[in-house]
């Protein structure tokens, strides 16, 4: 129980070193932790503004890659119109070959269907010739030489003609 008990010398020296050890050791080290707390403080403060640089440049640059996108889109779609204005043109060139083609394949079809014809024509005529000069021999019961024949048939196929 003596723990206890109140001993008024025992209180005054503990209070005597306590102020003398608070004493000793503000002196000696108070000053280092003083230091080291305003260093760690210009640290913080420090990073806070580079934080902040940090943020500004962030945003510049997310300002330029929206701007770089924006763009990007601009030239995207620039592209896909100039291709759609190229395809437009392809494919009225290839309609207009097309056309062309079939215009020139037809008139080279009339002219063998016109030449075809002529040829027929001319055929039809021979044919007509022939018999016409052996209807006239046998109706003449006598043989007119071929110059005679040849200028009546043409005399005939031209009045056919007319």
């Amino acid at each position: 129980m003596t723990l206890l008990k109140i001993d008024p010398g025992i209180i005054i020296w503990t209070w005597i070193t306590f102020i003398l050890v608070l004493s000793i050791l503000g002196k000696a080290t108070w000053n280092i932790i003083l230091k080291g707390l305003d260093a760690r403080a210009d640290k913080i403060q420090q990073d806070l503004e580079e934080a902040e640089k940090n943020k500004e440049n962030a945003k510049k640059y997310l300002a330029s890659y929206r701007e770089q996108i924006d763009n990007a889109k601009s030239e995207a779609s620039a592209i896909l119109e100039s291709a759609r204005i190229d395809a437009n043109k392809i494919r009225e060139s290839i309609i207009n070959s097309a056309h062309e083609e079939a215009k020139h394949t037809k008139e080279r079809l009339m002219q063998d269907i016109n030449k075809e014809k002529e040829e027929a024509i001319i055929g039809i005529r021979q044919q007509a010739v022939d018999i016409a000069v052996v209807m006239a021999e046998s109706i003449l019961k006598r043989n007119i030489n071929k110059d005679d024949n040849e200028a009546l048939i043409k005399q005939f196929m031209n009045d056919m003609k007319k």
